[in-house]
């Protein structure tokens, strides 16, 4: 299952989606029943799964575009078999434990209470039961060990209670990289499937390819006695005549606020230092040290350049926060260019 939730982590759903299905990926998670939609219009065929809750109101229209709910929550569940029963179809739903995560699911000591008041809704059928592990990306195993031992326990439960659901799945990217006994037979990568460790202790465990960069030109470029400050606040003051160069990215983009004075950028494959706060619209880098740089130069200020890269994790140390964020918060602001294994290009 290719997790494709918040616009497929930033780098575009219904490209990512399109491109998973004709290479053979069996199903799609995604987090609202909208996301699912979205990917319905765009012609993804495959079974798709709502893995975050939604209120009773979304339910008729997660039943017309046959997408399969996780399931925690008896009114939504009644809910559902009443749209079912109206579209005149069964409606094959995933159950979802709580085994540690303490944020959605039923407790093992609620199953069967829960499953009881699921009596009535005949037309939900139970395909799969899921968990979610809160520390697989842990070098300290033990508490994964125990969601996973709380996880089979209760399955046998659910057999006698005349459930039997096919399909187990409790493997997020860190679990599929270094906790092999979640592996059931379902996994559900998402951060891995985009190049990006789930932690920086994970970086051995497979050869991930970063697919996101993010790059810009230099639009303006300037001299700056030394003295000078820059940007909002003034929070930077050249210590010598500098070279500074404005570049059309900020955080309307998704480029934090907090790299501002801390982040470095890549021009002419050398690290530029970000100087002064972070704009809106504009971010401003100190080329002093970069011979020739000029307007128009390429300016990565995520990814690789020359033998120079600046990786998501890089970029997380720099805002004390983690790649999954920076990676989510590009937005659509920035157009999309996307690049085959043919070399061909497809903007968006």
């Amino acid at each position: 299952m290719a997790v494709v939730k918040a616009d497929a982590y930033g780098h575009g759903a219904v490209k990512v989606a399109g491109v998973l299905e004709r290479l053979g990926c069996h199903f799609f998670g995604v987090s609202t029943p909208a996301e699912g939609v979205e990917l319905r219009g765009a012609g993804i065929t495959r079974p798709i799964l709502v893995l975050g809750g939604f209120s009773t109101y979304e339910c008729a229209e997660l039943v017309r575009h046959d997408l399969r709910p996780v399931v925690f929550d008896l009114g939504v569940a009644r809910a559902l078999d009443e749209e079912a029963r109206r579209a005149g179809r069964r409606l094959e739903f995933h159950l979802k434990l709580d085994t540690g995560m303490g944020r959605l699911g039923i407790p093992a000591s609620g199953v069967a209470g829960f499953l009881e008041g699921l009596r009535g809704c005949t037309y939900l059928e139970m395909e799969g039961l899921l968990t979610h592990l809160a520390q697989a990306d842990e070098e300290d195993k033990s508490a994964s060990e125990e969601q996973l031992v709380a996880f089979e326990k209760v399955l046998p439960e659910i057999n006698r209670l005349g459930y039997f659901p096919q399909l187990l799945h409790i493997a997020n990217s860190a679990a599929i990289l270094d906790f092999s006994p979640t592996l059931k037979n379902l996994v559900r990568p998402g951060i891995m499937l985009y190049g990006v460790s789930p932690t920086a202790g994970m970086e051995s465990k497979a050869d991930l390819q970063p697919v996101m960069s993010l790059s810009a030109r230099i639009m303006f470029i300037k001299e700056v006695a030394a003295g000078g400050t820059i940007g909002y606040g003034g929070t930077f003051v050249t210590s010598r005549t500098s070279i500074i160069a404005s570049v059309p990215v900020g955080y309307a983009h998704g480029y934090f606020r907090a790299f501002s004075n801390r982040a470095q950028a890549l021009v002419r494959g050398q690290r530029a230092p970000v100087v002064g706060r972070v704009c809106m619209d504009w971010t401003m880098l100190d080329v002093t040290e970069i011979p020739g740089a000029s307007l128009g130069d390429d300016v990565v200020l995520l990814g690789r350049q020359g033998e120079q890269q600046v990786s998501s994790w890089e970029l997380a140390r720099w805002a004390d926060t983690i790649p999954y964020e920076v990676v989510c918060s590009i937005g659509t602001r920035s157009p999309r260019i996307y690049i085959s294994s043919h070399g061909l290009m497809e903007y968006n």
